[in-house]
């Protein structure tokens, strides 16, 4: 592939998921990894995806800090933390493959029953934060799909789509800061990467800008039906690459 061509690619992929993150709250690493993987290789896609994620995440709280539920990300997070070895346990008795395939179709599901004219559960309270955090730090540590749980609780809290996309940021935002800095302690920024980097910025913000401007102004229904079928498309997705 021609170069100049591979970096434009690179591009958009990078845009696409800062698209999705900026305007749901999550979906940019299952967007833009897989497609920057393809074109130009595993090397170049952790260190950039992450990079995008983190200045996503850093744009939405610097924005819409006043929308962060603080005590669902704090409660929600630590139970995470806290939970992480009983993912390791997970690994033990249940098979990777097969745990993958399972959290796959019950995204499926879930997208689905979002999609009917059905109500979900209206979740909320410090019980629930630490169930669903520790549900969280399990799947993270066995399968490495720590938001997906955090996404389903989120999104069964019925916040706006502004408060939704806002809190789950707070959320993914120091996890997103660790990769980035053991990305640079690791090595994986090199030369060609920074200066791809540095190419992709400028446009990436301009995706966060329209993403957030689509954000502000979707209504509760349209932004629950857009959530329900990125929901549904991940799980599939999770199932075709598991």
């Amino acid at each position: 592939m021609d170069a100049t061509l591979q970096t434009i690619l690179v591009i958009f992929a990078a845009c696409a998921g800062a698209f999705s993150q900026s305007a749901f709250g999550f979906g940019s690493p299952a967007i833009s990894m897989p497609l920057i993987t393809m074109m130009a290789g595993l090397n170049i896609a952790t260190p950039l995806v992450a990079m995008v994620l983190l200045v996503t995440n850093i744009v939405i709280v610097a924005s819409d800090w006043r929308q962060i539920e603080f005590k669902a990300v704090w409660r929600v997070l630590l139970a995470t933390i806290l939970s992480l070895p009983l993912g390791l346990l997970l690994v033990i008795y249940v098979p990777m493959d097969v745990g993958v395939k399972i959290l796959g179709v019950l995204l499926i599901v879930f997208g689905l029953y979002f999609l009917m004219p059905l109500k979900l559960p209206y979740l909320q309270g410090a019980f629930w934060d630490v169930v669903w955090g520790v549900l969280a730090g399990v799947v993270g540590a066995a399968y490495n799909f720590t938001g997906l749980p955090v996404i389903i609780y989120y999104a069964m809290r019925r916040w706006s789509p502004a408060r939704f996309r806002a809190t789950l940021s707070g959320y993914f935002l120091p996890s997103t800061a660790a990769i980035f800095i053991s990305h640079i302690v690791a090595g994986f920024w090199t030369p060609q990467i920074i200066r791809l980097a540095w190419m992709t910025l400028p446009f990436v913000l301009v995706t966060i800008a329209i993403g957030s401007w689509l954000n502000h102004r979707l209504e509760a229904k349209k932004f629950q039906f857009a959530l329900a079928l990125l929901v549904t498309a991940m799980g599939i997705l999770i199932l075709l690459r598991s």
